[in-house]
């Protein structure tokens, strides 16, 4: 999947030369994902109906996809002057700096990764620290809020055409406002709506990582940029809990509602360093 993802974004970033067509098609990728694994969750859900080993017949959709791929992905893409893109790339291209300016939203990008991702893996948690609903109230939840980064993955294009690098800013705002609701309002409508928004937030900071972070690289070193922040969102998920886990036994605490201050000052900060961050780290 890691493979697929970063080969699939390398290509969409050299099909499309203009950055706000590309900025739309990224968003419409990042879009197609969740909904494409929740439809094969629950084709899943009716193959285990008749045995667990039913599941990995899911696996059989590689069949077509290698076949579209065949039929539909060009084996040569080229840029605007028509030159094939893949021969402009040599090892003396690969050894290029990404520059401070890249390095700077993926450390960004990371962080926002890790607050939205600890948030969200306790969403449960926290339901049951307020009493909010049970199990059923759960699901119903899980799936709600997972459309917050669906929406706005779907109208990331459209943003980004309208105001570039401040969309990162969005990015954080979102998920200030839904960790404070979490923080201050905690019932049952507002629990779906702060969750919403950080989620919303989620998806503009994972589109930006593959639209705009390789805009701050040379065209040799897009695969690598685009890698880099696989890698980031990865890692960056994977500590998610256990960063929630670290701040529960330094704050001596059993309760997930009193990390969650901690998760906010880290999306304010990053608001904070976006706003006040020097114009050379904002442009190539």
């Amino acid at each position: 999947m890691g493979v697929t993802n970063v080969v699939a974004v390398a290509i969409l970033t050299d099909a499309f030369i203009d950055e706000g067509k590309r900025a739309k098609m990224i968003g419409l990728y990042n879009t197609i994902m969740p909904i494409t694994g929740s439809i094969l969750s629950a084709i899943a859900g009716v193959l285990a109906l008749k045995g667990w080993e039913n599941v990995f017949n899911v696996y059989w959709m590689a069949v077509p996809m290698v076949i579209f791929i065949i039929l539909f992905v060009p084996k040569n893409i080229s840029n605007n002057q028509g030159d094939d893109v893949s021969s402009t790339r040599t090892t003396e291209n690969l050894k290029e700096s990404l520059g401070s300016p890249f390095w700077v939203v993926m450390i960004s990008f990371a962080f926002l990764v890790l607050g939205c991702m600890a948030l969200q893996f306790f969403t449960s948690v926290y339901i049951a620290e307020h009493n909010l609903g049970d199990v059923a109230y759960v699901g119903l939840v899980t799936t709600i809020i997972g459309y917050g980064s669906v929406l706005t993955n779907a109208i990331f294009g459209f943003v980004y055409v309208k105001v570039k690098r401040k969309v990162l800013s969005l990015a954080y705002i979102l998920p200030i406002v839904g960790s404070l609701m979490l923080m201050f309002i905690p019932n049952n409508i507002i629990v779906i709506i702060a969750y919403f928004l950080i989620l919303a937030g989620y998806g503009f900071g994972f589109s930006s990582a593959y639209a705009y972070a390789p805009t701050l690289v040379t065209e040799h070193r897009v695969e690598s940029a685009i890698g880099i922040a696989t890698a980031a969102y990865s890692i960056a998920t994977f500590f998610g809990t256990y960063f929630v886990t670290i701040c529960m036994d330094l704050l001596n605490t059993d309760s997930f509602t009193k990390v969650i201050p901690v998760i906010t000052v880290i999306f304010i900060i990053l608001l904070i360093v976006e706003v006040v961050i020097p114009k050379k780290y904002k442009e190539v």
